[in-house]
């Protein structure tokens, strides 16, 4: 059965004949498959270039930090839903991934453009703490949470993000935003605690 229109499937990211499929420009079935583990395909697939080791170590780590998730709504939702029917599997990965909202995966992203406005702040002259009280204080300002950090188990701090830093630590890796990440968690623990 013939999904969609009668041609060549092509998308920015990649193209299929009877023949061969190319993604970002190279041959899946000559080049990539046998060759790239899944962690170094998904970087290649989100970036356009292959990762280095480095790369790969520290994204192989977040995808088992991430996979995760306890007893979280999201997790209890996909749970009920394959209780209730075991037969539908996609059902119940669609009502995990449904059930995950800004609390849940968005404050990663949120925390990213907190670092990245300190880091900005650092670049004007600002020492990572300066920068990091700062960005906090207007989040705060704005009534807004801390995010990416308060976890409501792992208290004061996350195991799982001192355990990155650590590694990091030792593989040479640690840069501005480790270290504006520590920061973050001495401001959020002298600003936003009780």
């Amino acid at each position: 059965m013939l999904i969609g229109k009668l041609g060549a499937a092509i998308t920015q990211l990649c193209s299929a004949s009877a023949d061969k499929i190319e993604v970002r420009g190279k041959d899946l079935c000559g080049d990539l498959m046998g060759r790239l583990s899944f962690t170094q395909y998904f970087f290649f697939l989100a970036s356009g270039r292959e990762p280095t080791s480095e790369q790969t170590f520290f994204l192989d780590l977040l995808l088992i930090t991430i996979a995760e998730h306890g007893l979280v709504p999201s997790v209890q939702a996909a749970r009920m839903t394959f209780d209730a029917d075991p037969a539908v599997l996609q059902g119940a990965v669609a009502a995990g991934i449904l059930g995950c909202g800004s609390v849940i995966l968005g404050t990663a992203e949120i925390c990213g453009r907190a670092l990245a406005d300190a880091k900005s702040l650092c670049d004007e002259g600002k020492s990572p703490a300066d920068a990091s009280y700062a960005v906090l204080r207007a989040i705060k300002d704005r009534g807004g949470k801390a995010p990416g950090f308060g976890h409501p188990i792992h208290h004061p701090v996350d195991p799982r993000s001192e355990r990155i830093f650590s590694l990091a630590d030792a593989r040479g890796v640690s840069g501005i935003h480790v270290a504006l990440a520590r920061r973050m968690t001495e401001a959020v623990r002298d600003l936003c605690e009780p």
